[in-house]
């Protein structure tokens, strides 16, 4: 089950989104070792602010999330322009209400925890180009090291790297860009094997531009 929880909606949706952090801190700190300041098993940072958008799919029978992404508009702070500007060849990244930042991408990996769930990496990267193009976005940004990297470029995402790829914490890190489109969209649900729009009808998404 898919949702769009919004960060400036105050307590609604907030059991979701501490088990989003939750569900953060099994991926990137407990798995993957990220050195990253946060409190015991939960991960969030200072992007995580009232402007972010969160795509989540939780588990139907437990409710917990067991995948989820972050998107910020680059117009509000976020990783590509306020930390890692390097990334792109000039040294400016784009700043532009129809340009967002896909960020903090997780999909769990522990089995008992995805019972029940399907395909939850196609439905999430299906989710997140659905819910772009339903809020009139061009583009999505990310900061990607090679291994996410590869993952997108299997699931059909086109992404163009906005400058050399820096060495980071011995993995290859690019700063990336992907184009909004149904062709888009369509391409990520055939290589996923997503056979059906993924974002409910009924959820909240709010065009942006």
């Amino acid at each position: 089950m898919i949702s769009i929880v919004y960060g400036n909606d105050g307590t609604r949706d907030r059991e979701l989104l501490e088990s989003m952090f939750r569900l953060r801190h099994a991926v990137f700190i407990d798995r993957l070792g990220w050195d990253l300041p946060c409190e015991p098993g939960r991960e969030s940072d200072q992007f995580d602010r009232e402007e972010a958008v969160y795509i989540i799919i939780r588990n139907p029978w437990s409710g917990e999330a067991v995948a989820s992404c972050r998107l910020l508009p680059t117009t509000s702070p976020n990783l590509l322009c306020d930390l890692f500007p390097f990334l792109e060849a000039n040294g400016t990244p784009p700043r532009d209400p129809r340009i967002w930042e896909a960020s903090r991408l997780a999909v769990d990996h522990r089995r008992e925890k995805l019972s029940g769930c399907g395909n939850v990496c196609g439905t999430l990267l299906s989710g997140i180009m659905e819910f772009a193009l339903r809020a009139g976005l061009t583009h999505l940004v990310s900061v990607s090291d090679i291994r996410v990297e590869r993952i997108l470029r299997a699931s059909g995402w086109q992404l163009t790297r906005l400058g050399e790829p820096h060495h980071m914490e011995g993995f290859a890190v690019m700063g990336e860009i992907t184009e909004v489109s149904a062709t888009a969209l369509a391409r990520i649900r055939r290589r996923c094997g997503v056979a059906r729009m993924v974002v409910p009808v009924g959820e909240d998404t709010r065009r942006v531009a």
